[in-house]
């Protein structure tokens, strides 16, 4: 008898015990158990452009199928070595217009893909952040804009108004490639817009748009975030600063009036003409180009040649 109920007040002991420690378990908040991450009050952003080279881009990794397109590890490498919180890839719209390529619809959507898969792989930095995704087409599948993209009369149509940006701050999607941000660390409400503006050489299309900019930043009630291409750099305004960029232009201008032009009007300078002459000799080196087309691609002060 005594063994007996020795044995049952144990099994009744181990089971309260036992009973405890799982309401116990159920007790403890999950904030106990993973550590909240502190709020830093920032965001940070990333514009690259993609160029419109559709699936012969060096992007992809060398091998890919346009099937199975895939990222570069460099392309990646990139993308988690920055770590954004919103990106925003220009020419992204290029890369599905018929005149780029026949396989529109996959290049696109493996952009599209690739992207979110790779920015969604890094830890979360905030707790109030979320998955990557990107903003929706203002002309979507089916919308007569979207068909006119095939269109070499229309395509203008459909590129001016897909979406371009991703972002794992929660938003609410707007108008005009624009998205509502409320990134809930600190930093404040606003709304974010990525942009593509013209790239021709004048400037009365790119100075109309930053004009509408303007009139948009004063009309919000809330911080406006301008992201994209301004084409600022490219032979827009001649304002190519950089040696690397204005040794570009010169390298093209065999084919290119406008680069023509815009590289005798570098090489002006006696300054820059000494340091881009070193560049389009090693350039032209070796290449069955004549001395007379040098000339007429490179000029210096009284007509002297390289």
């Amino acid at each position: 008898m005594k063994i007996t109920n020795r044995s049952r007040g144990a099994h009744r002991k181990a089971t309260v015990i036992t009973t405890s420690a799982l309401l116990l378990g159920l007790c403890v908040p999950e904030a106990i158990a993973e550590e909240k991450i502190p709020k830093n009050f920032s965001i940070k952003t990333m514009v690259f452009n993609i160029w419109n080279h559709a699936e012969n881009s060096k992007i992809w990794k060398s091998g890919s199928s346009i099937e199975n397109l895939t990222y570069s590890d460099s392309m990646k490498k990139l993308l988690l070595g920055v770590s954004p919180d919103i990106l925003v890839l220009p020419e992204l719209n290029n890369n599905a217009m018929a005149a780029n390529t026949n396989y529109g619809d996959q290049v696109y959507d493996a952009f599209k893909q690739n992207t979110t898969n790779v920015l969604n792989s890094a830890p979360r930095k905030q707790d109030s952040f979320v998955d990557f995704r990107k903003n929706e087409d203002t002309y979507p599948k089916g919308s007569p804009e979207y068909t006119d993209r095939d269109d070499p009369k229309k395509n203008g149509l459909y590129y001016k108004g897909i979406g371009s940006v991703f972002s794992s701050v929660p938003f609410k999607d707007l108008p005009g490639d624009s998205i509502r941000i409320n990134p809930g660390n600190g930093f404040p409400v606003g709304v974010v817009t990525g942009i593509h503006l013209d790239h021709s050489d004048s400037s009365n299309a790119r100075v109309s748009a930053a004009q509408d900019f303007n009139k948009a930043a004063a009309a919000s009630n809330v911080p406006m975030i301008i992201l994209g291409d301004f084409n600022a750099g490219d032979v827009s305004e001649r304002g190519l600063n950089r040696k690397t960029q204005q040794n570009l232009v010169i390298k093209k201008a065999d084919s290119n009036r406008l680069y023509i032009a815009l590289a005798r009007e570098y090489t002006a300078s006696k300054q820059v003409y000494a340091e881009v002459g070193k560049t389009v000799k090693k350039y032209y080196e070796g290449k069955k180009i004549t001395p007379g087309k040098i000339f007429k691609i490179c000029r210096g002060h009284n007509g002297e040649t390289l």
